[in-house]
């Protein structure tokens, strides 16, 4: 193998290290508009039917305005996968989980706040003797004067929620992964992002935690990923959609992930497997494609080297027979 070839072959093999080298590797308190501030912004309580509770909410200005508020008892539900909250007007939600007629403003805060100033609205929550057992929902809504809107004198219209969720009387718990999945099957690098919704089919509100467990494709598990990090709620008779991201460096191949999730005290599990994969397939065809040609170049210097070889035996033996 002469000089000419070793060089060209231990480029190759530096270009393939230098390719290696180079591959890709809790809930708040308190909510905020534009000015105005309220905390908490949920309250969840356990409660017995006819009895009372006192709530307290704060809220402050956080505008450099004077702002003038007015409160209103609420109803609402989830919409969307996300949950995203829509009120109602009292009375107006699902009768079966709706407490709207149970909550009374005993305190209204303010009118009108100046800038920086704090106040506080004092309410009561008192589910009656025959109220249904299960979760029960409302909400206390804000509305205040924000700010113009862009390129316009009027004032645009602010509101801001406080959800109330309460547990009452016998709960049934029960749900499903109803979808798990990756947002593609193929990934050519990380990071790899998982959906995972959760259908909840009690009578009360619950909170799915738990995580992906991800394994490679020799059964050996690589991560862990969490799910609903947040402890967000999933009401009754609804669905929603929780997001999941594995960030990792340098992954190749097939890839098994299972969710477990735990939704209620009694450590019920519910899982759901799903199947992907990462190629980085780019590199992968250069780094073939070198490998190809390494092997062709040793195919041909073997070759080309058998054939000198040959060429000086045959001389050897030819200047032999004139000897003779």
């Amino acid at each position: 193998m002469n000089k000419h070839i070793k060089q060209l072959l231990v480029g190759i093999f530096s270009g393939v290290m230098v390719l290696f080298a180079l591959s890709p590797n809790v809930l708040a308190q308190a909510t905020v508009s534009q000015g105005l501030t309220i905390s908490p912004f949920l309250l969840e309580r356990q409660m017995q039917k006819g009895d009372t509770t006192e709530e307290i909410i704060d809220i402050t200005n956080t505008s450099s305005r004077a702002l003038p508020v007015v409160v209103t008892v609420n109803d609402f539900y989830p919409q969307g996968d996300n949950g995203e909250p829509i009120f109602l007007d009292a009375g107006k939600g699902d009768p079966h989980y709706s407490l709207s007629s149970w909550l009374k403003i005993e305190s209204n805060p303010k009118p009108i706040l100046q800038p920086g100033e704090k106040t506080s609205i004092n309410f009561s929550i008192t589910p009656p003797a025959d109220a249904e057992d299960g979760g029960h929902y409302g909400a206390l809504l804000f509305t205040f004067q924000g700010g113009t809107a862009e390129g316009s004198a009027v004032a645009v219209t602010q509101k801001l929620g406080a959800i109330i969720l309460v547990k009452l009387g016998k709960a049934v718990t029960g749900g499903t992964i109803s979808e798990f999945k990756t947002t593609k099957s193929f990934y050519e690098y990380a990071p790899v992002d998982f959906l995972t919704k959760f259908k909840n089919s009690g009578n009360v509100h619950v909170k799915p935690r738990g995580g992906i467990v991800i394994t490679n494709w020799f059964g050996r598990k690589v991560a862990t990923v969490l799910v609903n990090e947040n402890a967000n709620n999933v009401l009754p008779n609804s669905e929603r959609l929780f997001n999941s991201t594995w960030n990792t460096g340098f992954a190749f191949g097939h890839y098994k992930a299972e969710a477990q999730l735990v939704y209620d005290d009694t450590g019920t599990i519910v899982t759901s497997v799903t199947y992907f994969w990462i190629i980085p397939w780019k590199i992968t065809l250069l780094i073939a494609f070198i490998l190809f040609l390494l092997i062709a170049l040793v195919s041909w210097a073997m070759r080309s080297y058998n054939r000198r070889l040959i060429r000086r035996v045959y001389q050897a033996q030819q200047k032999q027979n004139g000897k003779k």
